[in-house]
């Protein structure tokens, strides 16, 4: 087994996973923020932690420190920011809840995929697709803008604001579907191995 190998099975407190759990650690003041409403704060933790998931994933490619622990952190804390943030949203009305529906809906399905697939399969990585990064930067967008358009008010932000919420369901339904096509090839191609194999 090389060194990198190594390292990446065992290590957890390097530099790139302890921002992402700041990251993580951060959520819940977000959300408080965005539920009392001073979404000057809520702003400025969110850019934080967009800013600490950019550096992250730099400084593990630089440092050479990815590991096992970090592959599955990073997108989690990605994914709970997101989620989390549409519903707080949603409960304040800033958001409509067909959209936060779709962004919510679309986690819980694929989260129940994941799991159906480590139980049944060899599968452990899982990739994002171009549409299902369009889709991760589509909902930072939305929640980013949406967050300027309250604390500054500007015309065009809410316009943007508008296109974008309007972009987040229809990328969040088309990511989703193919991942779940994605998963049950992968499910069928397994299962036609094993009976080959006579399992």
């Amino acid at each position: 087994m090389s060194s990198d190998s190594i390292e990446r099975s065992t290590r957890i407190l390097t530099i790139p996973n302890i921002l992402s759990l700041l990251r993580l650690f951060c959520i819940p003041l977000i959300l408080l923020f965005m539920w009392e409403r001073d979404l000057h704060w809520a702003l400025i933790l969110f850019v934080a932690a967009g800013v600490s998931d950019a550096l992250d994933g730099a400084l593990a490619r630089l440092l050479k420190q990815k590991t096992v622990f970090g592959m599955y952190l990073d997108p989690a804390a990605d994914k709970l920011l997101l989620s989390s943030s549409f519903l707080v949203l949603a409960l304040t009305g800033e958001v409509s809840w067909l959209v936060a529906g779709f962004v919510l809906g679309r986690d819980v399905v694929l989260v129940a995929g994941v799991v159906v697939l480590v139980l049944t399969t060899q599968t452990r990585r899982f990739p994002p697709s171009v549409l299902g990064k369009a889709n991760t930067v589509v909902q930072v967008a939305a929640v980013f803008v949406l967050l300027l358009d309250e604390v500054y008010a500007y015309r065009w932000l809410h316009l943007l604001r508008l296109s974008l919420l309007g972009l987040t369901p229809l990328l969040a339904a088309l990511s989703g579907t193919q991942y779940v096509y994605r998963g049950i090839d992968i499910f069928r191609r397994r299962r036609l191995s094993q009976s080959e194999c006579g399992v």
